[in-house]
């Protein structure tokens, strides 16, 4: 399922022997610590009201944007999801993002289908493709952040731009499916 990814070590980027982390198995957890190198410890079952509340997101961290912004970097997030899922939209404003774009500025500016959690992978990079490239015309160096969903639990998140592609593997569960899909655009959008 790693296989469009794997391809990416002769170009020098790689990562080898990723593991999650006991107690770092929900969105923000993971997120806050590959981001801040700090886990975020909740119950899941508050998550979703308590982030909605929050109006700062972990005040006192110092986090990879935090370091970027503070070197004049201009940062952007885009994401498939709404940007108060688990709180992911204010750990990235609070913590350096210029910009911060959700399902309904993705699914403006790349009309699809929806998920659950709100625009496909595929929408989601064809806009931060965009993005990018505004980004790269400026003249300060910048960061990118694009969280995507293919990989979510339980199940995954199958973007139906995979359907017809012929080299697609036909694994099950679907989760290895919609990852070795996601893993295919990322690919495709690093290219």
């Amino acid at each position: 399922i790693m296989q469009p990814v794997v391809q990416l070590a002769d170009t020098g980027m790689r990562a080898d022997n990723m593991v999650q982390l006991e107690k770092l198995n929900n969105t923000i957890a993971g997120m806050t610590a590959s981001t801040c190198g700090s886990p975020i410890l909740y119950n899941a079952i508050v998550s979703d009201s308590f982030f909605k509340q929050v109006t700062e997101f972990l005040p006192g961290l110092n986090c990879l944007g935090d370091v970027l912004k503070a070197r004049r970097y201009k940062m952007a997030m885009v994401s498939g999801w709404d940007l108060g899922f688990a709180g992911h939209g204010a750990l990235f404003t609070d913590r350096g993002a210029d910009q911060a774009y959700g399902p309904d500025f993705v699914m403006k500016s790349a009309p699809g289908k929806r998920t659950d959690f709100g625009a496909y992978d595929g929408n989601v990079l064809q806009v931060a493709s965009k993005i990018l490239d505004e980004l790269h015309a400026g003249t300060q160096p910048f960061g990118l952040t694009i969280p995507t969903s293919g990989g979510h639990f339980p199940d995954g998140v199958l973007d139906p731009s995979c359907d017809d592609h012929v080299d697609l593997p036909k694994h099950e569960p679907v989760i290895l499916h919609a990852v070795w899909c996601t893993n295919f655009l990322v690919k495709q959008f690093l290219d």
